[in-house]
């Protein structure tokens, strides 16, 4: 799993994830957005476009305590780029209620 960010606007932090999103590199990913939230940009946006996620619930659990941490500082928290399979699972469990989730 590879992950990278960049600022798309003055306003706008992108974080990429690619690669196998497995139960043992969650925590890696967490750690990864938990810093990168820190950033000053009041919206940030997830790109899972080359992604392949294969544990959807620990993955959602950390999307909520991420959501959570930044509507704490109003700030917003984006999903983008993911695939049938997951939008269909965020559907599910109404997390697109909450998180504005692209394909």
């Amino acid at each position: 799993m590879n992950m990278t960010h960049r600022e798309i606007s003055k306003n706008e932090i992108e974080i990429s994830i690619s690669g196998d999103i497995q139960i043992e590199t969650v925590e890696n990913l967490r750690n990864f957005l938990l810093e990168s939230v820190k950033s000053h940009h009041q919206i940030v946006s997830i790109n899972f476009s080359n992604a392949i996620i294969h544990c959807f619930t620990k993955l959602l659990g950390f999307l909520l305590i991420i959501r959570k941490r930044l509507a704490d500082e109003k700030k917003i928290l984006k999903i983008r780029g993911c695939g049938d399979d997951f939008y269909q699972k965020c559907q599910l469990v109404m997390l697109t209620r909450i998180i504005p989730i692209e394909k």
